[in-house]
């Protein structure tokens, strides 16, 4: 089964709002950067989301009630990650951390293809040490890949051309 990520804007979110039960994580985000608090037992966790009149936001996760005998103690355990959108990072957590990056908002449906294109540019820069560099060599690359495509729709252009400019007017 898979789960889904349900992002709310600022804008967007009233003076009290739930979600749940079986909520995996929570927590605030922006383009690179995000701070969430992963609850040790998922099915009985529910999400709560506030925002006060200054639009301050709070968001708090929520456990079952449970009555504690004198004399004993209980613990709730939840952790908490604090960091870069890193998507092998993000990956390794096992409870789909990895969705909050958005690889397919520019095109859908090619989610596969930017998570090949940024693994591919992690692995180069293994190599050269430089982002900016990784990118250049992954930009060479995918120019010499497409190179004879590109030599054949010239030559399929140029066909055109001669062919509309043989034409009577």
């Amino acid at each position: 089964m898979s789960k889904s990520i349900k992002r709310k804007k600022v804008s967007d979110i009233s003076a009290d709002e739930s979600l749940g039960p079986d909520v995996s994580w929570g927590g605030f985000e922006n383009k690179y950067f995000m701070a969430v608090i992963i609850p040790q037992d998922p099915s009985l966790t529910s999400i709560n989301m506030s925002k006060d009149s200054n639009n301050m936001v709070s968001v708090a996760i929520k456990g079952t009630k449970s009555i504690i005998p004198p004399n004993q103690s209980d613990s709730l355990n939840y952790a908490l990650f604090i960091g870069p959108k890193d998507y092998s990072l993000l990956k390794k957590q096992g409870i789909l951390l990895e969705e909050a990056i958005e690889f397919d908002s520019f095109i859908p449906g090619l989610k596969w293809l930017s998570i090949g294109l940024l693994i591919f540019i992690k692995f180069l820069y293994q190599y050269v040490g430089n982002y900016g560099v990784a990118i250049i060599i992954l930009t060479i690359l995918i120019k010499l890949i497409f190179w004879p495509l590109g030599n054949i729709s010239y030559k399929s252009m140029k066909k055109c051309k001669n062919f509309s400019q043989s034409l009577p007017s």
